[in-house]
């Protein structure tokens, strides 16, 4: 009878994945950052794993995608707060990179 923390179901995903990639269509960031295989799989729209994705830009129709692993993933395996620190840091550097490179458009080309 209480709140159970799942992941959703495909037919879930399904259901939302049309609104979610028309408010990133809106919204036109630069960079989409997703934390963890959820958010990885609705926005690249296949069977993407964390685990092989994270931490790299990643080009998904025309967008730059950075997949990361959900915060939460931390406190069931600690072992991965050196490699999330590692992924936070590599997007602080490019993201800076890019702005120095392209003060007025921080594209990320």
């Amino acid at each position: 009878g209480g709140i159970v923390n799942r992941p959703p179901t495909k037919k879930e995903i399904d259901a939302f994945r049309p609104w979610l990639l028309k408010e990133i269509e809106l919204v036109n960031p630069e960079v989409v950052v997703t934390l963890g295989n959820v958010p990885l799989q609705a926005v690249a729209g296949d069977k993407r794993v964390i685990g092989d994705w994270h931490g790299q830009f990643v080009d998904i129709s025309g967008r730059r995608l950075y997949p990361m692993y959900h915060p939460a993933a931390i406190i069931y395996n600690r072992s991965l707060s050196v490699v999330y620190e590692a992924d936070v840091i590599a997007l602080g550097e490019a993201l800076r990179e890019n702005l120095q490179k392209n003060p007025s458009n921080s594209d990320l080309n």
